[in-house]
């Protein structure tokens, strides 16, 4: 269990872009995912964890200082590291069509960095064993209602929104291969019409020199059966090898991940 506090700010450089501030308790559920720089120090009251991809569009690096203005109040941190973080693989603004990172980032610090005494936390992340309706229940039975909000990590933007993107991925992958066997299956049973229709004469003459007719229909289907199973072996070697470097970069146009490749996908947003 963790408690955070969570609030909007304005950064103070060119045209005030949003960053989330996230005051946590000791780091433990959604963690910052460091990249570079400096570990996350739960101790650290001058230093600030920014956001890799906003400090990137911002021209920020380790050791820049940066100045939040938070309700009236501003707060000067020294950035400590640059990461990434599962609370925000997803995070573009219903507003925008493509992602622009110089106008919205996240900082996670310490709750010590809180320039006052007491933090008055927002956020609760807890992990559960049992079902969330069991948890959701537990919970109204010992706060008696009071809370805002209740979200299944399930209901997160950021993993249903990359759920929803396997979900496609998934559908893509079981559809095209049927359609693309459908398609070769018409284009070489027309090859192969057209090529008995050219050769009738060259086939009469071998019918009458004694070549039944399941050694000519097995000598037209070898011409399929070679090309389609050179076309399998190169698509298994070759596909695992070209289609990342093609689909990778329009998931990142999207997601914001610290690394690409299947496994690490899932591990980061648990």
């Amino acid at each position: 269990m963790e408690r955070q506090l969570i609030l909007d700010s304005l950064a103070e450089l060119d045209d005030n872009p949003d960053v989330t501030l996230h005051f946590v308790e000791n780091n433990t559920i959604s963690k910052f995912y460091l990249v570079e720089g400096e570990n996350f120090n739960i101790n650290d009251s001058n230093g600030v964890w920014l956001d890799k991809d906003f400090a990137d569009a911002r021209n920020l690096s380790v050791g820049d200082n940066i100045t939040f203005n938070c309700e009236g109040i501003k707060i000067e941190k020294e950035i400590r590291g640059l990461g990434y973080s599962p609370e925000y693989v997803f995070n573009m603004p219903y507003y925008l069509v493509k992602q622009n990172f110089s106008l919205y980032g996240f900082a996670y610090m310490s709750h010590k960095a809180f320039p006052s005494d007491t933090v008055p936390y927002n956020v609760l992340n807890v992990k559960f064993d049992g079902n969330a309706e069991t948890f959701e229940k537990l919970l109204d039975y010992r706060l008696g209602g009071y809370y805002n909000t209740f979200v299944q990590k399930s209901e997160h933007r950021s993993v249903s929104e990359f759920e929803n993107e396997i979900s496609q991925h998934k559908m893509t992958a079981d559809i095209f291969p049927l359609v693309f066997i459908l398609v070769s299956m018409m284009i070489l049973l027309s090859t192969i019409k057209r090529m008995i229709s050219h050769q009738r004469t060259q086939i009469g003459i071998l019918k009458a020199n004694g070549f039944k007719d399941n050694t000519l229909i097995k000598h037209y289907l070898s011409y399929g059966v070679l090309t389609v199973s050179v076309a399998s072996v190169l698509g298994l070697i070759l596909g695992p090898v070209i289609l990342p470097k093609i689909s990778y970069p329009v998931v990142y146009d999207t997601f914001r991940l610290p690394y690409l490749n299947p496994e690490g996908f899932m591990n980061f947003i648990r």
